[in-house]
């Protein structure tokens, strides 16, 4: 288990849920301002990446970031973006980009051959586990180029860092987009209720006369499959979102597929997962 400090911004709405047994459990259902929607006329367009040399087998998103653990993350977009640099044309074939503060890199594929498009590119320090593999995402609004970098490092350290090993071993292409998650959670004695948010949205949910708030983060592992990587946490805090939280580790479910959070009593079972809009 470890203990973080508050999370981001949220917004809260209140659900009423019905347990197996019939009685009443209040879930506080917050949607965190993590991500945003790219599919909008006038968004950022996505890029898709590959590249042998960090182990990628191909990832969507708008933005890319690349790892590689002898020289730090390169993040790719196809429109200019806080702290990015012009790093050519891509047109779906091998292209060699180049970064302050980094060895050119040698990118397997970028982009579509049907479509040539320009792209941009900065070079990021790793900050904690040098890692291999990539990882998209889909927020395509930041202020400025530090809370850009402050983001691409929460989701490889925070999130992508964290998922179970075996995991990155087998699919080293992460995505953070826009999906919705619908998760049971039961809490052993106590009851039923069904959460629903958008990926990387924290759900928190409270039963019966249970201090603690339960706090659970969906990330898609695989649409197709529905394979949901779940952290889980708890705060005894009333107001959760401004104070410490203890996460006791991310776990791995699918429909059909249960997991056991042993450390906090919860059983999660993924319900479905929807395409991002």
């Amino acid at each position: 288990m470890h203990t973080t400090a508050s999370s981001p911004a949220v917004k809260i709405r209140t659900a009423v849920a019905t347990t197996a047994i019939g009685a009443v459990v209040t879930a506080m259902v917050c949607v965190a301002t993590v991500h945003a929607s790219t599919n909008i006329p006038g968004g950022r367009p996505s890029l898709r990446v590959e590249s042998e040399a960090q182990g990628c087998p191909g990832v969507d998103g708008a933005y890319v970031a690349l790892l590689d653990p002898a020289r730090g993350i390169l993040l790719l977009s196809a429109a200019p973006f806080p702290g990015g640099s012009p790093a050519g044309t891509a047109a779906g074939r091998p292209m060699t980009v180049g970064v302050a503060h980094s060895q050119p890199w040698h990118v397997s594929r970028i982009g579509d051959a049907s479509a040539p498009i320009r792209v941009w590119a900065v070079h990021y320090a790793f900050r904690g586990e040098a890692l291999r593999g990539c990882v998209g995402f889909d927020k395509d609004r930041f202020s400025a180029a530090g809370d850009l970098a402050s983001y691409v490092h929460w989701l490889v350290g925070s999130v992508y860092a964290h998922l179970p090993q075996a995991e990155r071993e087998s699919s080293p292409a992460f995505r953070l987009s826009n999906r919705g998650v619908r998760l049971r959670v039961s809490h052993h004695g106590l009851g039923t209720v069904d959460l629903k948010g958008k990926e990387g949205a924290t759900l928190a949910c409270r039963f019966g006369n249970e201090d603690r708030i339960f706090l659970v983060i969906p990330f898609v592992l695989d649409q197709a499959e529905e394979r949901v990587a779940v952290e889980v946490g708890f705060t005894d805090q009333p107001y959760w979102e401004a104070g410490e939280k203890t996460m006791t580790g991310f776990f791995v479910a699918s429909p059909g597929t249960p997991v056991s959070v042993p450390d906090v009593g919860l059983e999660i079972a993924v319900l479905d997962v929807a395409s991002p809009h």
